[in-house]
Order: structure tokens, then sequence, then C-alpha cells
């Protein structure tokens, strides 16, 4: 997949991240199922991280501690479809945690490449990063 079509899909999980009611760490996906060109690709969904409908949108405590029922983007994006199972690429925005990690390994069997934004403390240093997926496990 080209550089084009990265940033794109990037800033797709950058704009759902947006949407999230997270004050402490806000997480934003976009599942693609990619074609043999930019025309091709399917866009299967795009996520954030929140609580259920229904539910208040208050993501963290009075001590910014996440709470109980708070939903991660890589989470949300098979809760309401079935977008990871035909999925070959995802973006997020932040690097998945172990449990996502090993969520995506169950639920996305077609996944080829993770890439993820990590923002160190400086927002000049941010970088694209390429996360490989196998049926094992991720690496680098």
């Amino acid at each position: 997949m080209d550089n084009r079509r990265v940033n794109f899909y990037m800033q797709l999980a950058r704009l759902a991240a947006r949407e999230s009611h997270a004050t402490r760490r806000q997480v934003g996906a976009c599942a693609v199922k990619a074609g043999s060109s930019f025309a091709f690709d399917k866009i299967l969904g795009v996520s954030y991280n929140g609580t259920e409908p229904g539910h208040p949108n208050t993501c963290e405590d009075h001590n910014n501690v996440t709470l109980l029922g708070v939903w991660h983007a890589e989470q949300n994006l098979a809760r309401y479809g079935r977008s990871l199972l035909e999925a070959t690429h995802l973006f997020v925005t932040k690097e998945p945690c172990e449990h996502c990690a090993r969520f995506l390994t169950r639920e996305a069997p077609n996944l080829q490449m993770v890439f993820w934004e990590e923002l160190s403390k400086s927002a000049h240093a941010a970088g694209l990063m390429l996360l490989h997926c196998d049926s094992q496990r991720f690496t680098l």
C-alpha cells in the first residue's frame, strides 16, 4: 500500500479519534480491505473508543482512570459490524494494547498490516510505524 493511501486512511482514523469523549486517550481506527489500487480499496469501518450507546459517555473517573464498560476502537470495529473479518489493513491512532493485539489475531484472520501512530511527549516526534500481523503474533 503506497504512502498516499496510508496517509488517507490514517487521517480517517484521526478524525474518528476526535469523536471520542475520553479525556486521557482518544483513539480512532479505520479498517480497510485493500484493492489493487486506491479506487478499489473498500473502507469497512471507522470507530473510536468510548462507551456503548445508551450509557453516559464518560470514559474516566475523577482520578482519570478508565472506567469499566469503555470499549477500545479496535473492539468497536468488530462490535458494530463484521468489518474485521474482511479487513486486510487496520489504521489506529495509538499502538494497540496487548489485549487488542490478541483480539486482532483472533478476530481479523485476513489482516496483513496494522499501521499506528504513537505520539511521544513532543508532537514533532510523531511518526508512522508499521506493525506486521501473522497468525501467531504481531512483529515489527
